[in-house]
């Protein structure tokens, strides 16, 4: 066992990665809101480095929580003070992302041989915008590629568009990847490329999709630090730009919309994973999106790709009230459920994110900061199950299965949500969050949610 700790690290340091040797996930299980207190007052002891993958807000869920390997101690002693239940999750979340990047590297050899895109394995930054170029290239009938802005460190923010034809169309935005270490949502994100490009004309729900509205895709809307998630450190979630007056380097960007900012969940100091940011829309990653929504003027459906959990949730998750379509978005999300569970068995719990959740701001809000827009805001959050808890070990074998689950999710509720819109008094706009957990790839977790 030590000779495996010593290898890791050595073989991370050659890479200059950050290695995560003898660091834990502790999966907690949460009995009364005195434990979620308990748990929450361990959240900000900052000198314990946690990093909370499911934070502690309701006891209706498990609480997931990686432990570096000199922290695991006072954090155990701690829970078990407190008579807070835990299982060990990940014995060793080095030797997980070893088999990762050995899976990686296995697959890309075989890429490479063939001189074709493996959608069933992760990729760089690079391959990806690659990727995009050849399908803009072989499908040019349907998808061309656009160039919406630049990260803080210069790199391109590129966006697919896929349409047939005709101006101003009704338009679908989907963007992937906002959390840089999720790296399931990036592959996820180029399938649905592949899908949209290729099956056109083929199969019925896509190309009367395409047929009716145009469909923006941004497969790595935080690319600066999906690079570094790759060069650098595996477990790296915000972007990379500097805070004034602070060491720590950073932004959680989907703390950074202009809806709700600073509310719960949204942490003020830059050393936080959920550090939101000086200002709303501060950082360029952020803004973009929000600008080219802006300058569209017609975009009638926002979906983003998340990890990890399983649920399908609707408004609102920084405050306890119902919006004004509570019925039409209960029964659009149990809708999407329904038919995500008749292909594959996959169940998903419906509710509203403060009751599913609890109060915890947690949702891309873009649309909500453009000026003249009262969207209908259908996140929904696609991921496998919390069971595994892990961003990383992807089965290569189970992404068609869960792949399969997305895109029936993706066009039942596009379909819905425009019967929806049609009957609302007001002109509205659909938000899907989807997020993802790359373990199995075989549940989806959907969030409905509403701005006004």
């Amino acid at each position: 066992m030590k000779l495996i700790l010593i290898f890791s690290a050595l073989f991370g340091a050659a890479l200059c990665l950050e290695t995560f040797v003898g660091h834990q996930v502790l999966r907690i299980k949460i009995k009364n809101e005195e434990q979620v207190r308990k748990l929450q007052f361990l959240e900000t002891l900052e000198h314990l480095k946690l990093d909370f993958w499911i934070n502690p807000s309701t006891f209706s869920r498990p609480v997931d929580v990686r432990v570096p390997a000199n922290s695991l101690q006072a954090v155990k002693v701690f829970l078990e003070s407190h008579r807070i239940e835990y299982s060990i999750l990940i014995k060793d979340l080095q030797a997980v992302l070893d088999r990762e990047k050995q899976e990686m590297v296995a697959s890309q050899q075989t890429e490479r041989s063939s001189n074709t895109f493996n959608y069933g394995i992760y990729h760089s930054l690079s391959s990806i915008y690659e990727e995009l170029d050849n399908l803009a290239s072989e499908y040019s009938n349907v998808v061309s590629k656009l160039q919406i802005g630049q990260s803080y460190e210069k790199r391109p923010l590129y966006v697919l568009k896929f349409s047939t034809g005709g101006s101003n169309r009704p338009a679908i935005w989907i963007d992937a990847g906002i959390h840089s270490r999720e790296w399931v949502t990036q592959a996820s994100a180029m399938w649905i490329a592949k899908k949209l490009a290729s099956d056109y004309g083929n199969d019925p729900s896509i190309t009367s999709l395409l047929d009716k509205m145009d469909v923006f895709l941004l497969p790595v809307t935080n690319p600066d630090g999906y690079e570094f998630t790759h060069t650098t450190n595996r477990m790296w979630r915000k972007t990379r730009s500097k805070n004034a007056g602070s060491l720590c380097i950073g932004v959680d960007p989907n703390r950074n919309w202009d809806a709700g900012f600073g509310g719960p969940g949204a942490s003020s100091n830059p050393c936080s994973d959920s550090y939101r940011g000086p200002s709303a829309n501060s950082e360029v990653e952020v803004k973009s999106v929000v600008d080219f929504i802006k300058n569209h003027g017609n975009v009638v459906a926002f979906l983003t790709l998340h990890s990890y959990s399983q649920l399908l949730m609707y408004p609102y998750g920084y405050k306890c009230t119902q919006p004004a379509d509570y019925a039409e978005l209960d029964a659009l999300g149990k809708a999407a459920a329904n038919a995500i569970q008749s292909l594959h068995g996959t169940t998903f719990t419906v509710g509203s994110i403060c009751t599913t959740i609890c109060e915890y701001f947690c949702c891309s809000e873009p649309l909500r900061a453009v000026p003249g827009q009262q969207p209908l805001d259908i996140p929904l959050k696609v991921s496998p199950s919390w069971e595994e808890g892990c961003f990383c070990r992807v089965a290569p074998s189970d992404f068609k299965f869960s792949q399969e689950n997305l895109i029936l999710a993706l066009t039942n509720i596009t379909r819905m949500a425009a019967e929806l819109r049609s009957i609302l008094r007001s002109p509205s706009v659909p938000f899907l969050l989807l997020f993802f957990r790359p373990s199995q790839w075989r549940q989806h977790r959907l969030e409905l949610r509403l701005w006004h």
